[in-house]
């Protein structure tokens, strides 16, 4: 029976993975604008014409994401530290402005 479990747990997870993207921005991770854009580009499949700037993110986000997506943002004080305060508040500015426009993108942020 736990085996049982298990196996319909993967599947589950299997199913669930692919009818929702996630992805999770480290500030520990994450030391350069072109390694936040290239992460959230990787993570959410995006085609190879994305920008790599905010308005580009903001424009993928909300004409090119049509299933459940969760962004997940820690620490925002590494984030600051390393893309400055500025862009990383316009970045998460971007975001939650996205998850206004788009209903299937959900912000996380976690300090």
């Amino acid at each position: 029976m736990k085996n049982n479990f298990i196996i319909l747990s993967i599947v589950f997870f299997s199913l669930y993975s692919q009818a929702h993207n996630i992805t999770e921005i480290n500030g520990l991770f994450i030391h350069t604008k072109e390694e936040l854009h290239s992460q959230i580009a990787n993570d959410l499949h995006f085609k190879k014409y994305y920008g790599h700037n905010l308005d580009a993110l903001f424009d993928y986000l909300t004409n090119n994401i049509h299933i459940e997506t969760t962004m997940t943002i820690k620490n925002t004080e590494l984030l600051m530290l390393n893309l400055g305060i500025e862009y990383t508040q316009n970045f998460l500015n971007t975001l939650k402005e996205v998850a206004r426009v788009n209903s299937l993108i959900h912000i996380v942020i976690i300090k």
